[in-house]
């Protein structure tokens, strides 16, 4: 059994945001598996981590952790890519809940604005 962790500061990405990047290989009797975190910095002092996931051996990710010849810069790049595809997903998620409450706020005032009378009954 073996455990690597290693670290690396600065990542920097596209954007020019700063990463702290921590690896941590886990290779045991079953698993094979390596769990990266992302970090940034804080305004006064450490490192507050914004990101984690894990990478298994023989998985269908886009990297796939190779524990006899493992590319730490690739699964590395791919956690700030996946790091960036959250953040995406998560603003596109709130964008959405946030016209469905709209929709259904002008559906409740249309309601309460209404007569009560039905013009039409037919079949």
């Amino acid at each position: 059994m073996s455990n690597v962790t290693i670290r690396k500061f600065p990542v920097t990405a596209p954007d020019g945001t700063e990463y702290r990047v921590k690896i941590e290989e886990c290779v045991g009797l079953c698993d094979l598996y390596a769990d990266v975190t992302l970090y940034i910095p804080r305004k006064r002092f450490g490192f507050k981590r914004v990101f984690s996931e894990s990478y298994y051996h023989g998985s269908s990710k886009r990297v796939v952790y190779d524990a006899a010849n493992p590319d730490f810069i690739a699964i590395a790049t791919e956690a700030v890519r996946g790091y960036y595809a959250n953040i995406e997903w998560s603003a596109n998620y709130n964008r959405k809940r946030a016209e469905s409450i709209l929709r259904k706020q002008a559906a409740l005032d249309r309601f309460a604005e209404w007569d009560g009378k039905i013009t039409e009954v037919g079949e």
